[in-house]
């Protein structure tokens, strides 16, 4: 089993180690295949299955937005789900990393603002379902 040090607390900064459970090697492996949404309980290690995915895919957020560099999405629920988890992935990840809701008047951002953000935020949580729509709209699949 693998194993990655990572804080699941905002508010603790000792890591902890963490051991990797087969399901969660499973989907992780699953996820780096294809596209797929992650339906689990709480407690089962969704945010430490996609903290292992954004690090897999890492070397695809180096580059700028704009010179062909990638992005990752976490998409969160609630207003507290979006800062909680977003504190933990700036935590355990070596990459910028934002949250952004409708409380933020992205629906009035311009495409310049857009790009200046997904250029300076490798990883962003978001608030669904109000950031959703118009942050995917910017991306060109």
């Amino acid at each position: 089993m693998a194993q990655m040090s990572v804080d699941m607390d905002e508010d603790d900064d000792t890591p902890k180690v963490f051991e990797t459970r087969e399901y969660q090697t499973l989907l992780l492996e699953e996820a780096k295949t294809s596209n797929v949404i992650l339906y689990l309980p709480t407690g089962s290690g969704k945010t430490y299955i996609a903290q292992m995915l954004i690090r897999h895919f890492g070397h695809e957020l180096e580059k700028p937005f704009s010179q062909g560099g990638k992005r990752s999405f976490f998409l969160c629920t609630t207003q507290a789900l979006l800062y909680q988890q977003g504190k933990v992935l700036q935590k355990n990840l070596p990459y910028s990393v934002a949250f952004f809701s409708g409380a933020d008047a992205v629906d009035y951002w311009t495409d310049e603002t857009w790009s200046k953000i997904l250029d300076k935020y490798q990883v962003q949580t978001n608030l669904m379902p109000a950031i959703h729509a118009q942050t995917i709209s910017q991306i060109q699949v």
